[in-house]
């Protein structure tokens, strides 16, 4: 449950794997449109994802509520919170930890370096505070 989520799966390739998605996710990546939605990542409907019978559910921090989280782990499905990815850092630790859960650990790491090497070549703003005047 998450947009973040969503890309980092597909990206690793493994977006065959998903049963469904989160609204937001549907609506901004078109890979997604055939797949049921099951609410929006932060009013999650535990029933509705517990009835697809998943084997594993993924959700970023930010989704809830607390609740429904609960109760899909309660159902007995493998529940993975993936923490904030909003730092370099943290996107890093999220796709490897997405790519291990889907055993698709190389391709996580080819990621972070496509990730690495296109960010070299992304001219840095040398004042961040400074407003662009176009």
């Amino acid at each position: 449950m998450g947009t973040s989520l969503t890309e980092t799966i597909y990206a690793l390739g493994a977006g065959i794997t998903l049963i469904a998605t989160d609204n937001s996710s549907h609506d901004y990546l078109p890979e997604t449109k055939l797949l049921p939605t099951v609410g929006a990542f932060r009013a999650i409907n535990a029933e509705g994802i517990v009835s697809l019978k998943p084997t594993l559910f993924l959700a970023t921090v930010d989704a809830g509520p607390p609740k429904a989280i609960e109760q899909i782990r309660a159902a007995g499905i493998v529940t993975v919170v993936v923490p904030r990815n909003y730092k370099l850092a943290e996107v890093r630790r999220s796709i490897r930890q997405v790519a291990n859960l889907l055993g698709r650990q190389q391709r996580g790491e080819q990621l972070i370096t496509a990730l690495d090497r296109d960010l070299k070549k992304t001219p840095r703003c040398s004042n961040p505070s400074t407003p662009n005047p176009a």
